[in-house]
């Protein structure tokens, strides 16, 4: 029976890349921020739940240091995912050879797992008065285990079969720095 509701339930709706679209995400952040006279210091914690890649938890922590009435240094760093879209996940096409007749039929990409980001800047900041401050930053942002288009070949009762559709790149990184 096709339609047994056994595994996911949609087992030929996946075979034709049409999985389910009904899932479940949720998200919450948590923050504390201490501030003085000298200093502020931001400390948080992002959590994300998604059905299918579970629960996943982003901190991220910041201090900004006031050495006088004009000038302020700050320093963050933080952590981020990015889970693939619905358009990702049901883009695969899957050729097929029937009699000399090559076509495509849709394919999920149901093994892609989220990418992940890690952000770092400072900064220096000028207070020229009180509608007018010149601003300084330096960032490093990098991204791992991409999302990338791709045609894999595999090997299908005795048959080489096209895939083209999106895999993570375990190898690649894109990484920015700026100023």
């Amino acid at each position: 029976n096709m339609f047994s509701n056994s595994a996911t339930g949609y087992e030929f709706l996946d075979s034709l890349g049409l999985g389910p679209y009904n899932f479940l995400n949720l998200g919450g952040i948590l923050d504390a921020n201490y501030k003085s006279e000298k200093f502020n210091f931001l400390l948080g914690i992002r959590a994300d739940y998604r059905e299918f890649y579970g629960l996943v938890f982003n901190p991220r922590m910041g201090i900004v240091i006031k050495p006088n009435a004009k000038n302020r240094i700050r320093f963050t760093t933080s952590t981020g995912y990015r889970p693939p879209s619905s358009a990702l996940i049901h883009s695969g096409v899957k050729a097929y050879e029937v009699g000399g007749v090559k076509f495509g039929l849709p394919a999920a990409n149901n093994n892609l797992s989220a990418e992940r980001l890690l952000s770092v800047d400072a900064g220096w900041a000028l207070l020229l008065s009180k509608k007018n401050n010149l601003d300084f930053s330096v960032f490093y942002h990098i991204n791992k285990n991409l999302i990338t288009r791709t045609t894999s070949y595999i090997m299908v009762n005795g048959q080489d079969q096209e895939f083209y559709g999106y895999v993570n790149d375990e190898n690649a990184s894109a990484r920015l720095f700026g100023f």
